[in-house]
């Protein structure tokens, strides 16, 4: 075991390798990289099938003799009963239940006395399933929602990975969502996807390296990446933007922000698979995709518009001039105290130029973005 594996086991982890052993002694026995994926649960049966099935008949196509699944049911003490009713047949169902090609192991944060606690959230309930796959051996790591279909290359593009991901640390899977329930439904999700797509391209031509577009079940982290960013944080919502910014900061410093016409970039890995999140409405978390579609739909004319094209000049002008920028996010760049930022920067590397501009962007990251885009619209 590595030695960042086991700070990481000593110090961060919710579970540890000797808590496994059972499971590590079956899924040992196959031949390919062990590879997991991990699914937080609350009030999702009997629809987690759906997700269970398509990873079934992913993982036959692929070959794999067992897929590591991780079902991590969970709840607060405040929730409904209705919610915690529905939870307990779904620990029923997982505890019983197989798939061919998967091994399912079932975390229980839901039952009386193992509920989350009350100011956390989705965050910890993957936290406890990657935990858990990483103390299972798991190599690679993959996040999944439970009411996301996989496409059939699914497992194959993991496997594929693992064996061949270089020194990336994390990779995307490209996404879709399924067809919505109602024509209305269909225009908000279609309105918001049109929105991500089009904001990650601005992004991107601003020069930030923080340009992808990211929901829960598109992320991939390998066990070396995973532990490197301090493992998956326990934040109540937005839990995969977080995580996957710690990802992209610890690529961008190790070498994978190339200089190409005088510009510097960084494109993350995407693999040759889709994954198909529901386009259902929620409101279960402040701020993603059900609580977005569920304020589209109910617009009279559904219209999500990206940030004005105005934000992303300043930014790109920010981005290239940095301490000799002067324009709408001067406020902005001051009250964040960015030019001691930027001297302190300058002295640590006075020769080279590709650590400076790291040490940039890894002070202006992708949340920073978006803080400066709405101090543009007071």
């Amino acid at each position: 075991m590595k030695d960042s594996a086991k700070k990481y086991f000593l110090k961060k982890s919710l579970y540890q390798p000797e808590d496994c052993s059972d499971v590590i002694s079956c899924l040992s026995r196959n031949s390919e990289p062990p590879v997991a994926v991990v699914i937080p649960v609350k009030n999702e049966f009997p629809g987690i099938k759906d997700t269970l099935s398509s990873l079934s008949d992913s993982a036959g196509l692929s070959g794999i003799n067992k897929l590591h699944v991780v079902c991590v049911v969970n709840c607060y003490a405040s929730d409904s009963s209705d919610v915690k009713e529905n939870n307990s047949e779904m620990i029923s169902f997982l505890a019983s239940c197989a798939y061919k090609g998967l091994y399912v192991s079932l975390i229980d944060r839901s039952s009386a006395g193992n509920e989350l606690p009350e100011k956390e959230g989705v965050g910890l309930a993957r936290k406890y399933g990657m935990d858990y796959a990483l103390a299972c051996g798991a190599e690679l790591i993959a996040c999944m929602d439970a009411d996301t279909i996989v496409g059939k290359s699914y497992v194959s593009s993991l496997l594929a990975f693992t064996k061949n991901h270089g020194k990336r640390l994390f990779a995307l899977l490209p996404f879709r969502h399924q067809k919505a329930a109602s024509e209305k439904l269909q225009a908000a999700i279609d309105s918001y996807e049109e929105y991500m797509l089009l904001h990650s391209k601005k992004l991107r031509e601003t020069g930030s390296p923080y340009w992808a577009p990211v929901l829960g079940p598109s992320l991939v982290a390998t066990a070396d990446g995973y532990v490197a960013c301090g493992g998956m944080n326990k934040r109540a919502f937005g839990e995969d933007f977080y995580f996957l910014q710690s990802l992209e900061k610890l690529e961008i410093a190790s070498g994978f922000f190339i200089k190409k016409e005088g510009f510097y970039e960084y494109s993350p890995c995407f693999l040759d698979a889709e994954v198909y999140p529901s386009a259902r409405i929620s409101d279960r978390v402040l701020f993603g995709t059900g609580p977005k579609v569920k304020e589209l739909s109910e617009m009279e004319k559904i219209d999500c518009p990206v940030f004005p094209d105005d934000f992303y000049r300043v930014a790109k002008e920010f981005i290239e001039k940095k301490e000799s920028c002067q324009n709408e996010l001067a406020g902005f760049i001051n009250k964040e105290n960015f030019f001691s930022i930027w001297n302190r920067i300058c002295t640590n590397n006075p020769y080279d130029e590709e650590k400076r501009e790291i040490a940039f962007h890894i002070w202006f990251d992708g949340l920073k973005i978006i803080r400066a885009f709405h101090s543009l619209q007071k």
